[in-house]
């Protein structure tokens, strides 16, 4: 890779054949910081026995990942490195610039002494520490080697960081490991990841050397609970511990933690001071009292099984997750939770677009508390509403709705009815599978935010619908479905929105 990435053009692609190859170290080279990407994009499916490292700018390793990130002992990666992979830099003026890791599946994790770098789809772990202490656990902070410069504008996204442990050897060499550790950095995003079986933290924040990390968003997260180390316990057990802490006597500031999931017996916990620390739309079990009750730290819009933080916060009788068992975490709410709907409002810390799985979160209603929407708000024309698609089977819109408010039968077309979000869902079917859904709920939104109680004039506009006289709506076919919105006797407001398969259109005349 190195020395494809001395001779190619910034902006050109290396096709890497499948195969296996040694240690890889792409090297900095003068007058790359600030052109195009060198993309090494993986033509089969390859293994580095070894390390990644990557000194250089302008580095986009492409590689590609299957499945969602909350399925992620299924997923599958293009790209394997059997030791660590690490974007690192030698000086303030000598480190690398633009470099996007994709598709990487990876012993330990680490970026530091760099900036303007997105991680991407990336699994780390397991790493067991053994005698030798020769593993770094994941890093996100300053080389200790090199000159003093933060990372900056840093993102690691839909990262699955788990199973970093040590063994008895370890423990008696005392060897340190565990989850991510932030030493420090400024402009640091950490957003739909997975965090589980990691021993003693999920994430430490500590900067023993240098200032602290600031400017630092975690969200749409899964924070399974911190285990014991492996010499501890034969099965993985709940240590008992925060998976957030703050472990330094420092001054940490404006950090948003927001639509996270916790099963850890604390959220967060630690030590320092605090100035401009949020906690919004998170759910699990509270932080500890110094972070709780911590000044410079607020809490708006939580749903904790065990205590709260704020008059907004609310107290749940337990988690509220599908199942929060170290090795089988499923961190989804449950149905009928009280941290659905939780999150009402304005405010910029409350808009979010999407969950986890990239599930469209509503515009104009209260979003759920936690890293997993239950239900997509999101509209598509001439497609779905909410988790309700065209041509799905009844027997799964039965698994997630139950069963419905009323159903009937007309024309060998079968409807049933739900009252959801506040409003009215109907299903249409033929045989099994539907071809029609509408909705009266203000909760579903295309992504534009038009559904019912928007303006005609929006719709229009936004949509592209045209008034059908015949029908006495407006209308849009998209693919292999049609789009229906009716509105108030006026023409002015949005009262139903409604998909039908162009199949199952009825054909319409000005007679009917």
């Amino acid at each position: 890779l190195n020395r494809a990435y001395a001779v190619a053009q910034p902006g050109q692609t290396v096709q890497v054949a499948g195969g296996t190859y040694p240690t890889q170290n792409i090297d900095w080279r003068p007058g790359r910081d600030q052109a195009s990407a060198v993309v090494f994009r993986p033509a089969g499916r390859v293994t580095i026995d070894g390390h990644l490292k990557v000194w250089a700018s302008g580095v986009h390793i492409a590689g590609k990942a299957t499945g969602t990130v909350t399925d992620w002992r299924s997923r599958t990666y293009s790209i394997r490195v059997t030791g660590d992979t690490a974007v690192l830099g030698d000086s303030a003026s000598q480190h690398p610039r633009n470099v996007t890791l994709e598709g990487v599946d990876t012993g330990s994790l680490g970026t530091y002494t760099a900036e303007t770098v997105l991680v991407r789809d990336i699994d780390a772990g397991p790493v067991v520490q053994g005698a030798a202490c020769n593993r770094p656990q994941p890093v996100i902070g300053a080389n200790v080697d090199a000159e003093l410069f933060n990372p900056r504008n840093v993102t690691w996204e839909r990262v699955v960081l788990h199973g970093f442990d040590r063994d008895q050897a370890a423990a008696e060499a005392d060897c340190h490991t565990g989850g991510l550790f932030i030493v420090n950095g400024s402009n640091i995003t950490i957003r739909e990841s997975v965090f589980a079986e990691n021993i003693v933290y999920n994430i430490q924040v500590q900067n023993y050397f240098g200032r602290p990390a600031r400017n630092v968003l975690i969200e749409n997260s899964w924070f399974g609970c911190p285990v014991l180390a492996g010499n501890e316990a034969a099965t993985k057990t709940c240590n008992g511990q925060a998976s957030l802490q703050f472990n330094a006597q420092s001054a940490f500031s404006d950090w948003l933690v927001r639509f996270n999931s916790f099963a850890s017996l604390y959220a967060a916990g630690g030590e320092g001071s605090y100035s401009n620390i949020r906690f919004v739309g998170n759910a699990g079990r509270a932080p500890g009292s110094n972070v709780c009750r911590g000044t410079g730290v607020s809490f708006r819009k939580n749903a904790w099984a065990a205590g709260t933080c704020s008059a907004s916060d609310i107290l749940l009788t337990s988690l509220p997750f599908v199942n929060s068992s170290p090795g089988q975490e499923d961190l989804k709410l449950r149905p009928k939770t009280r941290a659905a709907g939780l999150v009402v409002g304005s405010d910029p810390d409350f808009r979010i677009a999407s969950d986890i799985e990239h599930r469209m979160r509503p515009v104009r209603a209260g979003r759920d508390a936690g890293a997993a929407q239950i239900e997509s708000a999101e509209i598509v024309p001439g497609g779905a509403i909410g988790t309700v698609r065209l041509k799905v089977s009844r027997q799964k819109m039965i698994a997630f709705y139950g069963r419905p408010r009323r159903s009937s039968i007309r024309s060998g077309i079968r409807s049933d009815r739900y009252r959801a979000h506040g409003g009215t869902l109907w299903l249409r079917y033929r045989g099994s599978h539907v071809v029609a859904v509408g909705t009266t709920s203000g909760y579903y939104t295309t992504r534009g935010g038009i559904g019912p109680g928007s303006s005609v004039r929006d719709a229009q506009r936004l949509l592209g619908v045209s008034w059908d006289a015949c029908r006495g709506l407006y209308r849009r076919a998209v693919g292999g479905g049609v789009l229906y919105i009716k509105t108030n006797r006026a023409r002015r407001a949005v009262v139903t929105v409604s998909n039908v398969a162009r199949s199952a259109e009825e054909p319409c005349s000005p007679e009917r």
